[in-house]
């Protein structure tokens, strides 16, 4: 477990998963958050969107936002999301390309 630090990226996921006992069948996981007037997106991988949500508040990627929405996304539109934008907080150019390869 790790202490006194937060700890971004894989590893810090793998903890959380290690952690709460994350089952290894995982659903990515998209969810919108609202900070002030500012729209945070977040995708992240887990057994369930309580899951979701509880990885994205230990991680602190929601940095104080308040939950808006989730969607847990099935399997063809998880295979489209590209690793990079998994477990952390998406960039409005980010969120945008993401956004176009689930529609597209």
């Amino acid at each position: 477990m790790v202490r006194g630090r937060r700890r971004r990226g894989d590893d810090a996921i793998d903890v959380f998963h290690d952690v709460f006992h994350v089952p290894s069948h995982r659903v990515r996981t998209c969810m919108t958050y609202r900070r002030f007037t500012r729209l945070q997106v977040i995708i992240i991988q887990a057994g369930s969107l309580v899951q979701a949500r509880m990885a994205v508040s230990v991680l602190g990627l929601d940095e104080g936002a308040t939950f808006q929405v989730g969607h847990e996304l099935d399997a063809p539109r998880s295979k489209r999301v590209p690793k990079s934008a998994i477990g952390k907080v998406l960039s409005r150019r980010e969120a945008e390309a993401v956004l176009r390869k689930l529609k597209g």
